[in-house]
């Protein structure tokens, strides 16, 4: 179940677009022309070839009364290279690349080899959909898209597997401007919510493909 929660945790990172209401006052007003949306989702692609970002996360767990803190490092690479790097309070790191998946918590160390796995197909999906612009064809998550005067939103439904069994919505927002990430928000069927705020965002800056190593 630990490892299903990272893959949903990368799922949502990968859009790396940010959300949320909790954030802002703004208005949004549903894109409801899907060219518009096809355009805004290639905006997106084009200024997300590489991300390299900071993190702090804020996970609420329904029956704990305190917030959850942790901080850490987030890189994203076209095509399908991403590695997540918790730096706080303890160490957990998540890599995937080229099909296959790295995970290290403390001193243990697990790979993945993702062939054949309907779960590590959807994260691609979701990868190709988002930062591909290919959001309007996707099967595994249903999509609004929302403009504001300063920000893009979108809330992703899932669909299908034990994505759509854990997670109930996500939701992102993104700067109109510079298209950085500013947070995102999971809603759990469970009833926990996790915020995820990115700070010194990095758009399509050399990236070493050396962080996304999985051996």
């Amino acid at each position: 179940m630990k490892t299903i929660k990272i893959l949903l945790i990368l799922i949502c990172i990968l859009c790396c677009i940010a959300s949320l209401k909790a954030q802002t006052a703004e208005k949004f007003t549903l894109v409801s022309n899907p060219q518009e949306a096809k355009v805004i989702f290639d905006q997106i692609r084009l200024a997300s070839n590489t991300i390299d970002a900071d993190f702090v996360q804020e996970k609420k767990v329904d029956i704990l009364e305190n917030v959850i803190i942790s901080k850490g490092k987030f890189l994203f690479k076209q095509k399908n290279s991403l590695r997540l790097e918790y730096t706080s309070p303890s160490y957990y790191l998540v890599v995937m690349a080229a099909g296959k998946m790295l995970i290290k918590d403390g001193d243990k160390k697990t790979k993945i080899d993702g062939k054949g796995s309907k779960m590590f197909s959807q994260i691609q999906n979701v990868m190709a959909g988002v930062l591909g612009g290919q959001m309007t064809d996707n099967k595994d998550f249903k999509y609004e898209l929302y403009k504001g005067e300063t920000n893009y939103k979108i809330r992703l439904f899932p669909q299908t597997g034990a994505i759509k069994d854990l997670l109930k919505e996500v939701e992102f927002v993104t700067n109109k401007t510079t298209l950085k990430a500013l947070s995102m928000t999971m809603f759990e069927r469970s009833g926990d919510v996790t915020v995820m705020k990115f700070k010194n965002v990095k758009m399509n800056t050399p990236i070493d493909d050396k962080v996304f190593a999985t051996h």
